[in-house]
């Protein structure tokens, strides 16, 4: 594991061991340390599940709903791995949720993909260790990760909004999400508009 790596897994260590002290010292003084702390660095692959997205079965991640394990209910946080050669997810961008990534080892050639719906125009903006990134909802820039010869490991999280819609352009479909019901894929093409 490079220093960088040791540096940047230590920080996240360091990040759920303050969690852990903040509940002991508020509402949850009973809340055990191994319940709350995930050591990231000793996750090998086979910990991980392997996300192949619905709508592009050629894009896939390692990952595991860190944010679920420690008890998170109002926000999502998950650990994720994307081997050489791979893209993480379908491009993307959410109407209701705040979407965010911190990466935590990035290879020379790894990538933000972003496609602009104003110009129709997919970016590739180099990523580095210690970047962070924010899609605030409703920012109609889609998004998701590219590697080249070297892997990529980030956390990446965001709001669970009661419904949301994700906006897939470059396959031409909508996910209506719905928390508490069922989820609805629509073609853009069946889109109206009313107003």
């Amino acid at each position: 594991m490079s220093e960088v790596r040791k540096t940047a897994t230590n920080h996240i260590e360091a990040l759920f061991t303050l969690t852990v002290v903040y509940y002991q010292q508020g509402q949850l003084h009973a809340a055990s340390v191994n319940a709350n702390v995930i050591h990231t660095p000793s996750l090998a692959d086979n910990n991980l599940r392997n996300i192949i997205h619905p709508r592009d079965p050629t894009c896939s991640r390692l990952q595991l709903p860190v944010g679920d394990k420690v008890g998170l209910t109002k926000t999502g946080v998950h650990y994720c791995r994307l081997p050489p050669g791979t893209t993480s997810t379908a491009l993307h961008w959410h109407s209701h949720e705040d979407e965010w990534a911190y990466i935590v080892d990035a290879g020379r050639d790894c990538f933000l993909l972003t496609h602009d719906e104003g110009t129709n125009e997919t970016k590739e903006v180099p990523l580095t260790t210690g970047d962070f990134l924010a899609f605030p909802a409703g920012t109609k820039v889609a998004h998701g990760f590219r590697t080249g010869k070297d892997s990529l490991v980030y956390l990446m999280g965001g709001s669970r909004e009661s419904m949301d819609i994700c906006h897939y352009p470059e396959i031409g479909q909508r996910l209506i999400i719905d928390r508490n019901g069922e989820n609805w894929l629509v073609d853009e093409q069946h889109v109206k508009t009313q107003g």
